[in-house]
């Protein structure tokens, strides 16, 4: 596009630039009944990841953005996750390295975040991907303070299964032609993300709040960059919901298969009933079974104002960011086509 007609915001360039198609998927979803044999595959998908790490003992082994993937790609059909299969597999797992490096270098977490945020964007950015669970793949053994080699495996595979699966066409073709279309965030959009949840992470941990930003809503905050809604406020509160039914359940629940299940049937219900389409939402539903009884009420009730307050700030702050980012790249010569 002509240098000239990026001067409006790198995150309006870019919604404009989606198919109408492809932003109305969700919608359309919303309203029809989803294919038991989806629902099914996903189920059985989740409980390989549950089942084990019951019977272990391990935690680790249990990755909340799987879950996302798992809906994403097999209820909702997100169009942008399911065009190329080997994004599923390749870039979580090496986020997932990446993030238990990142913890063996003993980086404090403040710090840990802008680096994780920054990695994530560039890697995504460089390798032309919208899978942004990646984020949450890097930044939650910081989060965690694990540094167990058993999450990364984990994550290679269960993010291999998926992958297969999706090449075997579980749940059909992408619905619109013109997925395969979707653009890319700018480089002013994804500085604009950085500064944004990056600062806020800072801040918050500074501040004593580690769970003020979680893995799963800096990877939802993410997925907004390519159609930016104006009902932000209700994307914030279906994915505090999701986290405040996975502490409630796993609250009254014992065993760990149960737990996640109870859990992602309610979220799944509720987001039906105030029709929302959020996938990140069943990964802040699992969250809760790596935190320590202790910290659940914090966790909840910070994690649950963070989303909210992390999802307006990508709505209002980072479009401002990514339009000054823009002039300046305009003014110093380092627009190009397509930019």
């Amino acid at each position: 596009m002509p240098v000239e007609n990026s001067s409006q915001t790198s995150f309006d360039a870019v919604r404009e630039a989606v198919p109408q198609g492809v932003t109305d998927t969700a919608q359309r979803r919303l309203l029809s009944p989803f294919s038991w044999r989806q629902i099914s595959v996903a189920a059985v998908l989740l409980a390989c990841m549950v089942i084990p790490a019951e019977l272990l003992g391990k935690t680790e082994i249990v990755f909340p953005e799987f879950a996302t993937l798992c809906v994403g790609v097999l209820i909702y059909e997100v169009p942008r996750w399911r065009v190329r299969p080997w994004h599923i597999l390749v870039f979580p797992s090496l986020g997932a390295w990446f993030g238990v490096a990142l913890v063996a270098s003993h980086i404090a977490l403040a710090l840990a975040w802008p680096i994780a945020l920054g990695v994530g964007v560039i890697g995504l950015r460089v390798g032309k991907s919208y899978m942004g669970p990646t984020i949450s793949a890097i930044v939650l053994p910081a989060v965690l303070g694990t540094s167990s080699v058993l999450y990364p495996i984990a994550v290679m595979v269960l993010c291999t299964a998926l992958a297969i699966v999706v090449t075997q066409d579980v749940a059909g073709p992408p619905r619109d032609p013109d997925a395969q279309s979707i653009p890319y965030p700018t480089v002013a959009a994804g500085i604009g993300y950085w500064a944004t949840i990056g600062a806020i992470a800072i801040v918050a941990n500074l501040s004593g709040l580690p769970w003020f930003v979680l893995p799963p809503m800096a990877a939802a905050c993410y997925a907004t960059v390519p159609a930016l809604r104006r009902d932000a406020w209700r994307r914030g509160a279906g994915l505090a919901l999701g986290l405040i039914v996975g502490s409630i359940v796993h609250v009254l629940v014992n065993n760990l298969v149960i737990d996640i299940a109870i859990s992602c049937i309610v979220v799944m219900v509720l987001l039906q009933l105030f029709s929302l389409q959020i996938a990140p939402a069943f990964a802040l539903a699992v969250l809760p079974v790596h935190i320590p009884a202790g910290a659940l009420a914090q966790f909840t009730i910070t994690g649950s104002i963070g989303c909210v307050v992390c999802v307006m700030a990508m709505w209002w702050c980072a479009p401002r960011i990514a339009a000054r980012v823009a002039r300046r790249q305009r003014v110093m010569g380092w627009v190009t086509e397509g930019e």
